[in-house]
């Protein structure tokens, strides 16, 4: 990551990243072919006097095994974060962004672009106490497969406290709605999809710039999903994510290493 010297209340940024996964592949898994994928992404952007911004960030999916599942998504946004308080601990962000991600030919179906609203406001009445309330509207609209067409709407809540120990403990609540406006209701009448998420956040620093982290989250939808009501009888499903596509338990452990200039290396399992 690079922040050159501020100039004039405009500054300047460009972070780069490169994430690396193992998988099973959501798209294959029926024949349990294993896989190795790397995804690099950049960001561009520039803040305005302080509270202002705009950017550019975009990803890049490669996948070694099965080359067709490669993709490259962009996104364009715009934001405003003001901060008020006597150390500007309480905040307020609001951001509008348009999102596309465009597959190899063999997915194009599910090629797809996606306005979103995201606002959020952070509280700090204690040093040791953060509370955070999060709302996200978004429409992905599919190029080819329409019927995936949907509206989503996610409310959350999080609290945060701090310890002297530099430890954290983050308990969240979520509710997400969707609803697909081009539901092809001769497959089935299941317009709509509701989920609730409640987790759970710990980290613990270990030292200067590093620290472990856990996290734990339940998922539990109300009703059967949406999406796969309408692909039981399809080969592939339009799998963009794991909302409201099943329930259950999830876990992850990780490790968080800063180094100088902004850079972050992050280990989970």
């Amino acid at each position: 990551m690079v922040h050159p010297p501020s100039a004039h209340a405009v500054d300047f940024f460009a972070d780069l990243g490169l994430d690396s996964f193992y998988t099973s592949n959501a798209y294959l898994d029926r024949q349990q072919e294993w896989d190795v994928g790397f995804v690099p992404s950049v960001g561009l952007g520039v803040d305005f006097a302080d509270y202002w911004g705009a950017g550019y960030m975009g990803q890049l999916g490669v996948f070694t095994q099965h080359s067709e599942l490669l993709y490259h998504s962009h996104e364009l946004y715009l934001l405003a974060n003001p901060a008020w308080g006597e150390e500007q601990e309480n905040e307020f962000f609001a951001q509008l962004s348009v999102s596309t991600q465009r597959n190899d030919e063999a997915y194009s179906y599910i090629n797809y672009i996606r306005p979103t609203l995201d606002l959020r406001t952070a509280l700090e009445p204690k040093d040791w106490a953060r509370l955070i309330f999060s709302q996200s509207l978004s429409y992905r609209w599919f190029y080819g497969d329409v019927a995936s067409d949907s509206v989503d709407l996610w409310t959350d809540v999080s609290v945060t406290f701090t310890a002297p120990t530099r430890t954290t403990l983050t308990p969240r609540a979520s509710y997400g709605f969707r609803y697909y406006p081009r539901q092809d209701l001769s497959v089935t009448d299941t317009t709509m999809d509701h989920q609730f998420v409640f987790g759970m956040h710990l980290s613990q620093g270990l030292w200067e710039r590093a620290g472990l982290q856990a996290d734990y989250a339940y998922r539990y939808l109300l009703g059967e999903s949406g999406l796969i009501s309408r692909q039981l009888d399809t080969i592939e499903i339009s799998y963009v994510g794991e909302e409201f596509l099943f329930g259950g338990h999830r876990a992850e452990l990780g490790f968080k290493q800063l180094f100088e200039g902004g850079w972050l290396s992050l280990i989970h399992i």
